[in-house]
């Protein structure tokens, strides 16, 4: 189990996913581990939002409603913005056959929290 930290973490972590529960149930947890969160239901608000405040790290559903999360990936990836980016999805039976088909990190719908936030960390550890 995680502890939760004392103190704000400056890292900004944007979710982007069709499912409110989903992303609200991600944004609690990530706000109680102490990281700030940003939350997105469409893929036309993530380009914006990454537009106007690059996060330092996006959460990327690829069932993404307007933009696909194909199109939001294949974008950020284009655009060498350097945003570490952890596709949330069911399209795939194991995390590795998301990363080996997007080169970006892949944890499989229905996941484990602190799995999750172990790959969170990878990303943006702790200070």
């Amino acid at each position: 189990m995680h502890t939760v930290p004392s103190q704000s973490r400056a890292e900004d972590i944007m979710i982007a996913d069709h499912d409110d529960g989903i992303r609200g149930m991600l944004a609690e947890f990530l706000s109680d581990e102490g990281y700030q969160v940003r939350q997105t239901p469409n893929g036309s608000a993530v380009l914006r939002a990454i537009a106007d405040h690059p996060p330092a790290l996006l959460l990327l559903d690829l069932l993404l409603p307007i933009v696909s999360g194909k199109e939001v990936l294949a974008q950020v990836q284009a655009a060498e913005q350097d945003i570490p980016v952890i596709l949330l999805t069911t399209a795939f039976t194991s995390a590795e056959q998301g990363t080996q088909r997007y080169g970006v990190a892949c944890i499989v719908k229905p996941f484990d929290l602190d799995e999750l936030l172990d790959c969170v960390e990878q990303y943006l550890p702790h200070e």
